[in-house]
């Protein structure tokens, strides 16, 4: 296995550093890299640092690599500036197998400059370099393609390497920045990475096919102050030459994987450990001011974790889990090897939900301007149980008395109490006379501050009146007995004068 000495890793940065010295301190630099960038995007000319050879596109394109090499091991040495102008230094250096003679050496690139004399190809056992005619960028297949003046022989390996910027994007995809506002209302920056499905791409030169997977070493440099995460545990952390407060932090090298399971974060998060498994080293990362939150991953991830070594008879083959709940992510989550990364609120606060319902409703007239959804909700979800109607008519049938109290599958059931209990109960009826069960908007609300309300002209008492139609409320309701005796005659009569969904719900009551 070829590895890169610690010598050549610094003269590599070195050289990229000095010729990116100006990217890092000046907004016209920043501009020319975006630019650049853009360019690369738009399929025009690339710049300066590079003279590539631009392809015709094919009639029929296919953008599958060819066959004739397969990656077996990378070195990535990433710089992100992250508060900074938000470019990227990079290194790549990966080892290949020749699987069929080629003069060519094919892998994919997006929204990325190449330093083209820094491109490198050698033997991996004589570390003879082998000389490049020609760099061709073929942007409509993210493709880059090093023409060589002499043929790969079939099962050799040998060693790719380049030195390239990046820039670190706000489209939540490849390597990008995410933000958030700390307690003091200041702005944060951080970095990661979303590379599900094809966009690692984006981020450093690669392989970027789920079938083509190697091993992995990754570099992050970052500030003094902040941290690094990969799908591997830290090896080593060194000082970045020449610049004072940074750091290098190099991880283990990885189990074979594809590309879109490589993962990397670099932010001020913090972090709690668990000590549920003593063989695998758990942490959940979240930001300062809401790590209290992450107790219950962090108790119950591990568990999860062993009740899937158990069922599936296999040990997790790493030697540690990072899980992290990052402001900004495409996907509510993502299962990259040794660090899990999930979506988590931004913006938004425990009450946003309600309050644009709230607003809906009031619009379209289903609830009174003075009654909002949190006033409802919280009587349904800060509080065990669901209500029961009791429905009780005057003698004349042409009203009835609503109350409520908690439901108890035995009425001898335990409880410490069932009239403290009270919910917002949205209530809806039809009458014999009409067997309307179609209108299911509340016709009125029993607060939970009333202990009871009328509901007035009813039909006359020889005819039945049914509450809650088509269920469509979480409650139930009990009549009095002579409510009862007038929908068990129409049961008998003619059932399907009363609606399946809201007959099905009578047979729930005594």
């Amino acid at each position: 296995m070829h590895t890169m000495s610690c010598a050549r890793v610094k003269l590599h940065l070195t050289c990229i550093k000095d010729e990116t010295s100006s990217i890092k301190g000046t907004e016209r630099s920043q501009d020319c890299l975006f630019h650049k960038i853009s360019y690369l995007k738009r399929g025009d000319a690339l710049s300066d640092m590079t003279e590539a050879s631009r392809s015709l596109e094919p009639v029929d394109l296919d953008v599958q690599l060819p066959r004739s090499i397969k990656p077996l091991h990378y070195v990535v040495k990433l710089q992100p500036f992250i508060n900074g102008n938000f470019s990227i230094v990079g290194y790549m250096e990966v080892e290949m197998e020749v699987l069929e003679p080629t003069s060519n050496i094919t892998l994919h690139i997006s929204d990325i400059i190449t330093k083209n004399d820094t491109v490198k190809v050698s033997d991996q056992t004589t570390s003879r370099g082998l000389r490049i005619k020609k760099h061709e960028y073929d942007h409509s297949r993210h493709f880059y393609i090093a023409h060589l003046r002499k043929e790969l022989q079939k099962g050799k390996r040998y060693i790719l390497s380049m030195e390239f910027l990046g820039y670190l994007n706000d489209m939540l995809r490849g390597f990008y920045r995410a933000t958030h506002k700390d307690v003091d209302g200041n702005i944060r920056n951080a970095a990661a990475t979303q590379f599900q499905p094809t966009d690692a791409r984006k981020a450093f030169p690669c392989f970027d096919e789920p079938a083509l997977k190697a091993t992995f070493e990754i570099h992050l440099a970052r500030e003094s102050w902040m941290t690094t995460l990969s799908n591997m545990p830290i090896a080593e952390t060194v000082p970045v030459e020449g610049q004072e407060g940074w750091m290098w932090d190099r991880y283990e090298k990885s189990v074979p994987m594809s590309t879109y399971l490589v993962a990397f974060v670099v932010s001020d998060y913090v972090h709690i450990n668990s000590t549920e498994n003593d063989r695998v080293d758990f942490r959940v990362w979240a930001r300062q001011e809401t790590i209290d939150q992450a107790e219950y991953a962090n108790e119950i991830g591990p568990k999860i974790l062993c009740f899937f070594e158990d069922y599936f008879n296999l040990s997790y083959p790493l030697p540690k889990m990072d899980m992290i709940a990052l402001t900004d992510l495409s996907f509510g989550g993502m299962e990259n090897w040794g660090l899990i990364t999930f979506s988590t609120y931004n913006s938004s606060v425990q009450d946003d939900l309600w309050k644009h319902l709230t607003l809906a409703a009031h619009e379209d007239g289903i609830l009174p301007q003075d009654v909002t959804v949190k006033m409802i909700m919280d009587t349904w979800t800060l509080q065990m149980g669901y209500p029961v109607v009791k429905v009780t008519r005057s003698p004349d049938g042409t009203s009835a008395t609503l109350t409520q109290e908690r439901f108890l599958l035995e009425g001898s059931a335990n409880s410490s109490s069932t009239t403290d209990y009270k919910w917002w109960v949205p209530l809806t009826f039809t009458t014999q006379s009409e067997a309307n069960f179609s209108q299911t908007q509340a016709s009125l609300w029993m607060k939970d501050s009333e202990d009871h309300v009328t509901v007035s002209s009813l039909p006359p008492k020889d005819q039945w009146v049914i509450f809650n139609l088509q269920q469509a409320a979480y409650y139930r309701v009990n009549y009095d007995d002579h409510n009862w005796n007038l929908i068990i005659q129409q049961l008998k009569k003619d059932h399907q004068v009363i609606c399946p969904s809201t007959e099905g719900r009578l047979s729930m009551m005594p």
